[in-house]
Order: C-alpha cells, then sequence, then structure tokens
C-alpha cells in the first residue's frame, strides 16, 4: 500500500500540471480575444476618422464649383450641390403632407433668407440684383435653391448652365453654381404670372 502511495501523489500531481496547463491556455484565448477587441476598436477608429474625412469632403460646395471642367458641368455641380443641401433638411420638411403647387408655398421655409422688410424679397438690394452675404456662398445658395424648390419639377436648362424647378402655377427657379460674377452662385425666382423676377447672387461677406 505504501507503495502505491508515491504513484497516487504523482498521478494528483499530474492532474494539477494539466489544470494549471489549461487554466494558462484560457487566459491566453481571453488575452487573445481582448487583443482581437482592442485590433477592432482601432479599426472601427479608423474607419469612424474615414467615414469624418468623407463626411466633410462631401459637405465642401466650394470644391464641388472648383471641379467644373469638361466632363462635369455646372448642372451636374448643380445637381450635386442641390442634393447635399436637401439630405442636410429633415425628411418631414422636404415631404410636406400638403402639395407644393407655387414656389410663394415656400417662402416661409426659406425665410431665413429674406430681406430685412420682408414683402416677398430675399436678401438686399444690389446694384443690379439681389444680394446675400454668406461665410459659405456656395453653401448657402445650395439651402436656399433647396428650400425654395421644393416640390418643383426639376430639369436642367440653358445647355447644362444649371438647374431649373417650375412648379403649377407657372413660377419657376433656376439655379447655378456657376455666373459670369467670379465665385458668386446665383437663384433666380420668376413669377411669370405676376411679372415678377428677383434674382439672388450669393456673395463672401468682407
Amino acid at each position: 500500500m505504501l507503495g502505491v502511495l508515491p504513484f497516487v501523489n504523482e498521478a494528483k500531481h499530474g492532474v494539477k500540471v494539466v489544470d494549471a496547463a489549461i487554466d494558462v491556455g484560457k487566459g491566453a484565448k481571453k488575452a487573445g480575444k481582448a487583443i482581437d477587441k482592442i485590433d477592432d476598436a482601432i479599426d472601427l477608429g479608423k474607419a469612424a476618422s474615414k467615414t469624418v474625412d468623407k463626411i466633410d469632403d462631401a459637405y465642401d460646395f466650394g470644391k464641388i464649383a472648383s471641379r467644373i471642367d469638361d466632363t462635369y458641368d455646372a448642372a451636374k455641380a448643380a445637381k450635386d450641390s442641390a442634393d447635399m443641401a436637401r439630405k442636410r433638411l429633415p425628411e418631414e420638411i422636404m415631404n410636406p403632407s400638403k402639395p407644393i403647387t407655387s414656389v410663394t408655398d415656400n417662402y416661409e421655409l426659406a425665410k431665413a433668407y429674406q430681406s430685412p422688410n420682408g414683402n416677398g424679397m430675399f436678401g438686399i438690394k444690389g446694384e443690379n440684383c439681389r444680394i446675400y452675404k454668406s461665410s459659405d456662398q456656395y453653401q448657402s445658395a445650395a439651402d436656399f435653391y433647396a428650400r425654395i424648390s421644393r416640390g418643383g419639377q426639376e430639369t436642367v436648362f440653358g445647355g447644362n448652365k444649371g438647374l431649373m424647378s417650375e412648379f403649377d402655377d407657372g413660377s419657376r427657379v433656376m439655379y447655378r453654381v456657376i455666373t459670369s460674377t467670379k465665385n458668386s452662385p446665383a437663384v433666380e425666382i420668376q413669377l411669370l404670372s405676376k411679372g415678377k423676377i428677383q434674382k439672388i447672387h450669393f456673395i463672401l461677406e468682407d
């Protein structure tokens, strides 16, 4: 019996060694998972930073205007900037419950751009047009057009010079990213039935 005890003790010791090895293995596995999680977190952080960069680039309206060349015309630039401006507005605003039949139905939505004197005019009086000063004239012009053109039928006009939205009452809005005035996009509102036209040029504030 005494001769058996050493074997029993050795067996018990062996079991403990195996258990310890299993615990070490489990610890290594957990450590490995932790490292994986850290790696995943780093990857997510990289992805997030890339997404932010893409968003910043996407909403740089001035860059859109600077891209215009033989393959990327002014109408495409106007379309891209208008679409991006629309995405920044709440969906319930861009999809109203009541039908929009005239550009004047959108005046309230665009009231931030109205003249201090009101009267359905936008911006302030300039020499040959209305003027709206902004820290980002391209973004302001796109946002104004997105609001004022809501519900209109949009088409390209003037040999790809820009966009035009028409309404049931014959009123229309025309939007150009590039105009004869350098770095000054413009939106023109035409109320043909009333014989009223106002062109608003968006310029960089001093």
